[in-house]
């Protein structure tokens, strides 16, 4: 047998990926890494770039964080590059076209049979414009940090980005959890783990949710605290699975808990199912908890599924989120058992200070092109009458 291992063994090259089939996981093959890391020292020393060459380079990075979703937002500078260029081109081609009349022109000489395809004609011409030009455009300091980020991880990693087949291939949920925010504070809750928790917006979040135009430096979206409930609840769980007994006395799962366990997210607010469905975002303030979150995906195996949720349907955590945040948080949680007696046997989760803070400064720092670092302890499970219970502010 042996004189066949090197034809007949663990590793097989599908679709570009190598697949081993001992690990059950996959990642890239060996040759493309050093393709890759080629590509990134030309990028490293580059001071300019245009439009082709940096979709050229987005799209091999595309490629190769296909199943790594976590890795994705480390290519938010770049698409951040590529907006800015392509709004910048875009306005000098709209003008042009507006001083050419080129709109009029096609609408004075095409058949009328044809002018129902004016549209795609300008659009079509302005997009060659856009991709055609060889205007050169600065690298700035966020991209080459981002570059030289990957270019470490690329090189230091014996097969980037590689992840197990658990994450890929889709399988039925074991546990579900539904959340929701408003600009009042945020919540949600996992009958199956066993969890509830709650979240207070500060005076500073409110007032940037509720009082500022949507340009002021302290601007907050709800679509953000929206997304830090869903980045909350993936901490919940991550913590909940890290003191489970790897046996079948595990009170959640009488089986044995699973090696990579499927966790169905259910929300009220598309935007937020897209950010954990893509794990990348346009926003500067959606990039950095997607930051966050990205990195609870890599370091936690645990298969994510997010979908929408209608909002009528959205009963138990529409009221979490809207209680009332001025009494204590004992008598705000009495209020919630009496009328959703379903949570009182749940256990109370509290996100420790360090991830608050974490959270905190990623929902009002510009977007930082390295991914974060994620405390050790990112909370406890506590019943709601201790002495150290109190919900997170943030």
């Amino acid at each position: 047998m042996d004189k066949f291992e090197s034809w007949y063994n663990h590793l097989r090259k599908l679709v570009g990926r190598r697949f081993n089939s001992r690990t059950l996981t996959v990642g890239m093959l060996p040759h493309k890494k050093d393709q890759l890391l080629e590509l990134l020292q030309v990028w490293v020393s580059r001071s300019s770039f245009d439009l082709l060459e940096i979709a050229h380079l987005l799209g091999t990075l595309e490629n190769h964080t296909k199943y790594a979703r976590w890795a994705r937002c480390w290519c938010c500078a770049l698409q951040n590059a590529v907006r800015r260029a392509l709004t910048a081109r875009f306005h000098i081609v709209s003008r042009r076209f507006n001083r050419a009349g080129r709109e009029v022109h096609l609408r004075r000489e095409l058949p009328a049979s044809l002018l129902g395809r004016i549209e795609s004609l300008v659009l079509r011409e302005r997009a060659k414009l856009l991709w055609t030009t060889r205007q050169r455009f600065a690298v700035d300091a966020d991209m080459r940090t981002s570059l030289q980020h990957l270019q470490a991880y690329v090189s230091s990693a014996e097969s980037p980005w590689e992840v197990p087949l658990g994450l890929i291939v889709p399988r039925e949920p074991h546990f579900s959890s539904r959340g929701d925010a408003s600009t009042a504070g945020g919540g949600a809750y996992c009958l199956k783990l066993g969890f509830w928790f709650d979240v207070i917006w500060s005076p500073r979040t409110v007032r940037g949710a509720r009082d500022l135009p949507s340009n002021a430096d302290d601007f907050v979206h709800i679509n953000s605290l929206e997304f830090i409930v869903v980045v909350l609840q993936l901490a919940a769980i991550v913590t909940r699975l890290r003191t489970l007994p790897r046996n079948s006395s595990c009170p959640y799962f009488p089986k044995g808990v699973p090696a990579i366990p499927v966790w169905f997210g259910e929300t009220d607010n598309t935007v937020s199912k897209s950010w954990e469905n893509r794990a990348t975002a346009r926003t500067s303030q959606g990039q950095g908890l997607v930051s966050v979150y990205a990195e609870l995906l890599r370091v936690a195996v645990v298969h994510t599924q997010c979908e929408h949720l209608a909002g009528v349907q959205n009963i138990i955590a529409d009221d979490i989120s809207r209680n009332d945040f001025s009494v204590p948080l004992f008598d705000r949680a009495q209020q919630l058992f009496l009328k959703h007696p379903c949570l009182r046997p749940l256990d109370y989760f509290l996100p420790s200070p360090e991830l608050v803070q974490l959270l905190t400064l990623r929902l009002y720092s510009r977007h930082i092109p390295v991914p974060c670092v994620l405390p050790q302890v990112l909370g406890q499970f506590l019943p709601v009458d201790s002495t150290i219970s109190g919900s997170a502010v943030l």
